[in-house]
């Protein structure tokens, strides 16, 4: 069983039972929500339970899920109690200098949000490679725009994502499966929805001029183009452009997606080695599960389908709700790249 920790307190030694545990994971970004209920009196104060305190949830020695606390809220019976992830705690920065100028550049930003106040761990080496073409941009943007915008345009491939221990990173997709579901256990359904194994990128190469770029996958069964307007973009370089639908292939652009998620009890899902996984550890770092005795819908010949974990739904104790990363009904992974989400409003 996991045990719940707000700002160093231990809330089941210190302050009151805690029931209904529940947290979430999604890649890219980390841990997402967390919730649980306390039995207290209506007018219970203590110090840790207030806004934007410290929350990790761990199962042993080891740290499954970190963020911030909202607002507790009485319900009339008991005391509601809902956390959200660090990475959503980029929704609320500025990209902005120390000068209070604006910048795309996460070796800049990313210290000066830390100053003012983000809590996350930033490892050495953080990117000096500014998005937009003079570094500055037309408005203020927030960091989860840029770092979206960063892998997209600049470190095609890889996506950004906050350990539950609070430390930053960008890391490359695995390709390793480490979870394994057997025969019988699940079905996975396929869509070719928004799917374009040759995608083509229109964009402003000058004040007023337009140029294209493409990139292929020559690897599938079916042969599909796909248009992406970057004009919104404002002028920006071949080469950035080129950067964004390279992009969208090594993400997987070019493949189907999945139409459904699965639930799984701790006897249903194994490592490698054939032993039952760790349901509460699952979703901590990006994970492959693979699925045995299946047709595979891009390599026929094979007998199993791989698939990024894109979501988990924890209750402590209880079942975990996987969904991939590429699902059909609308999260496929062409919408989480569409250019409303990975762009900037860029100085020519």
């Amino acid at each position: 069983m996991a045990t719940v920790r707000v700002d160093g307190v231990w809330l089941d030694l210190a302050v009151g039972p805690v029931g209904g545990l529940k947290w979430s994971h999604r890649f890219p970004k980390g841990s997402w929500e967390a919730s649980w209920v306390m039995d207290l009196p209506p007018d219970h104060q203590h110090p840790a339970l207030r806004i934007d305190a410290l929350v990790e949830i761990l199962v042993g020695p080891t740290i499954v899920w970190g963020g911030v606390l909202r607002r507790p809220v009485f319900n009339g019976e008991v005391w509601e109690l809902v956390a959200e992830g660090y990475p959503r705690l980029a929704e609320r920065f500025l990209c902005l200098s120390a000068a209070l100028a604006t910048s795309s550049t996460p070796s800049t930003v990313l210290p000066e949000a830390v100053s003012r106040g983000l809590r996350w761990t930033l490892p050495s080496g953080l990117s000096s490679t500014a998005v937009a073409a003079a570094d500055a941009t037309n408005g203020i943007n927030y960091l989860d725009t840029l770092l979206d915008a960063f892998c997209a345009n600049v470190s095609t491939g890889s996506y950004w994502l906050i350990y539950p221990n609070g430390l930053f990173a960008t890391v490359a997709p695995p390709t390793e499966p480490t979870l394994h579901i057997y025969p019988s256990l699940a079905s996975l359904g396929v869509s070719d929805d928004d799917t374009g194994t040759r995608v083509f990128g229109r964009y402003r190469s000058g004040a007023s001029t337009y140029a294209t770029v493409n990139a292929e996958d020559t690897t599938t069964e079916a042969y599909r183009e796909q248009a992406e307007d970057l004009t919104e973009r404002g002028v920006i370089t071949g080469t950035v452009a080129q950067n964004v639908v390279d992009g969208m292939l090594a993400r997987g652009a070019s493949q189907p997606s999945w139409s459904n998620g699965f639930e799984f009890t701790d006897q249903e899902l194994t490592t490698a080695g054939g032993v039952p996984a760790s349901l509460p550890h699952i979703g901590m770092t990006p994970e492959v599960a693979r699925l045995h005795g299946v047709r595979n819908p891009v390599s026929p010949t094979l007998g199993y389908i791989d698939f990024l974990v894109g979501e988990t739904e924890y209750e402590d104790g209880g079942t975990i709700a996987i969904t991939p990363l590429n699902v059909a009904t609308g999260t496929t992974l062409r919408s989480a790249l569409s250019t409303s989400d990975a762009s900037l409003p860029l100085v020519g």
